[in-house]
């Protein structure tokens, strides 16, 4: 059937019998004319045109039985066409949530580690012997947060941590989280990545230079404090309604004391670094410093490169 033919009522039935009525009307008119001497032949032929009158109305209750089938076979594929318009919608709904979960998630944890959890893991703790890790502090941001409005004090947080991320992507790091004015980063993980060091002091020079010229951060007249360490971590997914990412290890304290015990507007390198980066860097020495639990380091200040 064609579409267009839905919406066209089935014809009557008893217009479609309409000559055999006409020829059964004519028929009783005959028999009404006959003698008595044809009574009989006449009997028995008006049995016939009765028994020929019910075959006619029992056709037109079958045809009209059929119309209405019919009638109701195209509201039910109305009706399924309807329900699978609906389930088309709440299945791209459902995607579209998917989407946004999964977009959620990969905002809080490493790509590979986000498709281990969907793959139904639920302990997540490697070990990596050769990483590099990165800390860097905003200089003077508590005497910052008593001048301004709460409203723009997140605001301005926001410009430079979504500016430290952009610098993060471009150098394929990986963002482990954010503690007050703090950022930390971490290079060759999840993924093994052979150039770690190269690729986290590039950042901190690239934070250092583009913080100068970030405007909201200008007219605030920041500063940052950066620390770097390279060694072994133990890295893992912590939580079940709240996953968090995070590492663990001597690696990850000695580096957040390279941060803290560093100097405003530089970048801090262990000794360890500092081997893995000098063919390719410049630094300037810096004398011992005692740095807590690790007793005299000598550490160096990455100023740029060769």
């Amino acid at each position: 059937m064609h579409a267009d033919d839905r919406s066209k009522p089935i014809a009557d039935a008893a217009e479609v019998f309409k000559a055999e009525f006409e020829i059964a009307a004519k028929a009783e008119q005959l028999i009404a004319a006959g003698g008595k001497e044809k009574l009989l032949m006449l009997l028995e032929y008006q049995s016939l045109v009765k028994e020929y009158k019910s075959l006619l109305q029992h056709a037109v209750k079958m045809t009209n039985i059929s119309d209405m089938i019919q009638r109701k076979l195209i509201r039910s594929s109305e009706a399924l066409e309807e329900s699978n318009a609906k389930l088309m919608a709440a299945y791209a709904q459902l995607q579209e949530a998917q989407e946004k979960s999964n977009h959620l998630l990969l905002n809080i944890l490493p790509e590979a580690i986000a498709e281990r959890l969907k793959k139904g893991e639920t302990i997540i703790a490697d070990r990596f012997e050769n990483v590099t890790v990165l800390f860097a502090d905003i200089v003077g941001f508590t005497a910052i947060s008593s001048q301004i409005s709460a409203e723009a004090l997140v605001r301005l947080l926001g410009d430079v941590f979504t500016f430290f991320d952009d610098l993060c992507d471009r150098n394929g790091l990986e963002k482990i989280k954010t503690i007050g004015d703090n950022y930390m980063v971490v290079g060759g993980l999840p993924e093994a990545k052979a150039d770690h060091a190269e690729s986290v002091a590039e950042m901190s020079l690239e934070m250092l230079s583009g913080l100068a010229e970030l405007e909201s951060a200008k007219r605030m007249n920041l500063t940052v404090r950066i620390g770097i360490h390279t060694g072994a971590v133990v890295a893992g997914v912590i939580g079940r309604k709240k996953f968090v990412y995070d590492l663990w290890g001597d690696t990850v304290n000695t580096a957040s004391r390279m941060e803290s015990q560093g100097v405003a507007g530089k970048v801090q390198v262990s000794e360890t670094t500092y081997k893995l980066l000098e063919s390719k860097y410049l630094f300037g020495a810096r004398s011992s410093v005692s740095v807590k639990g690790k007793g005299e380091m000598h550490t160096y200040f990455l100023t740029g490169r060769k």
